[in-house]
């Protein structure tokens, strides 16, 4: 059967975690560059982000929700996105760092300086396999479909 989860995020989430997911506190972007979360490499290889954004600053009031996978081999981070935005282009643009073993999830706004952001994050550790010294790559697959219906409701 087909499971399927929903998650409501709103502008003033707090930080929040538990066993295998987080949520993650409003943070303002800007058009470089910032900081949204961090985890460890020792504990997760990889983290599939679910990534809101919000501007009242900018004319319509863009929004957008996209979907951010890391995934860090311990020597580099790698991220990937799709994303649906209010805009009809990409409200938000993701990059990924390591430094030592702390992985940065990045996102920059193409809304100016007061883009809100909030995210839940599900992390997942890819322990080593046997006795083989080839490198193991953690390989996450995510369908992102979207289906809108309008319907015409009369008095």
């Amino acid at each position: 059967g087909v499971k399927m989860y929903r998650v409501l995020l709103s502008d003033s989430e707090s930080d929040a975690s538990g066993t295998n997911v987080n949520v993650v506190g409003a943070v303002t972007v800007s058009s470089s560059a910032t900081q949204v979360d961090t985890f460890s490499s020792d504990s997760y290889t990889g983290v599939h982000y679910v990534v809101v954004g919000y501007n009242s600053g900018e004319s319509g009031t863009p929004a957008s929700i996209s979907e951010a996978l890391v995934v860090t081999d311990g020597s580099d981070a790698y991220v990937g996105n799709s994303q649906i935005s209010t805009k009809g282009t990409d409200q938000l643009t993701f990059s990924a760092t390591l430094s030592g073993t702390t992985v940065a999830l990045k996102a920059a706004s193409t809304s100016g300086s007061s883009t809100t952001v909030n995210a839940y994050r599900v992390h997942i550790l890819r322990g080593a396999a046997g006795a083989s010294t080839s490198l193991q790559v953690l390989t996450i697959v995510v369908s992102f479909k979207v289906s809108l219906k309008y319907q015409t409701i009369r008095n």
